[in-house]
């Protein structure tokens, strides 16, 4: 990462260990572990923290990614208040701040934070309640709604929100539809769109969405 042409920060906050079951931090680990692999494997990576990795979280990472503690992000068990103190936007969808266009951001040396918490919204308001009263510090969410049709839920994992601002802040893309479109999967961006349709319709055009996504697979695979 040092050698990188992108020294943006991006954190994932693992300090919400209270708030979930041992499968979900067992899931929590495998998303920190899909963050690494899309940071690693990007041509302009950021500077990636997992920070408050201690307790379960940490004997999980050690049973599930035994290597992780070579990984090439900065791994702490301090809380990132603890590592940064100011420029810090708090990433998190119950916000009413929208962050700006992608070169507002890239010109910016604000400090993202994403909430590492998988609680299928049993939590929520959470994130927000922790960035206003325990943290004070900005917080902010994607700019979903204005660029793109989702389904019912504009519910997102931790690393297709990383992946969304890894594209924004390396200045590999600028543009944000464009982001969402490549990192959204097409069924969570399409669905909606069919029911909306007529009954006659649905058919052809789910027909056609199944064969866009079988493509997409073919294309990652």
């Amino acid at each position: 990462m040092s050698e990188s042409k992108c020294q943006a920060n991006i954190i994932i906050d693992c300090d919400y260990q209270n708030y979930m079951n041992e499968d979900e931090l067992k899931k929590l680990c495998n998303q920190l572990n899909r963050c690494y692999s899309l940071n690693r494997h990007s041509d302009a990576p950021v500077n990636l923290y997992f920070t408050s990795i201690k307790g379960k979280l940490q004997n999980f990472m050690k049973s599930l990614h035994p290597g992780y503690a070579r990984w090439d992000v900065f791994l702490s068990e301090k809380h990132w208040s603890e590592i940064f103190s100011s420029k810090i936007i708090y990433l998190t969808g119950d916000s009413s701040n929208i962050l700006p266009d992608c070169k507002e951001i890239q010109d910016s040396n604000d400090i993202f934070v994403i909430g590492g918490l998988i609680d299928h919204n049993r939590h929520k308001g959470l994130s927000l309640k922790r960035a206003i009263e325990e943290y004070k510090v900005q917080h902010s969410r994607l700019p979903l709604d204005l660029h793109i049709k989702l389904t019912q839920s504009r519910i997102l994992s931790i690393p297709h929100v990383f992946e969304i601002m890894l594209n924004a802040v390396n200045k590999s893309m600028d543009d944000w539809s464009m982001i969402f479109k490549k990192v959204i999967p097409i069924r969570k961006q399409q669905l909606q769109i069919i029911t909306d349709l007529e009954d006659s319709n649905k058919n052809e055009i789910s027909m056609e969405l199944k064969e866009l996504t079988e493509a997409r697979l073919v294309t990652l695979g």
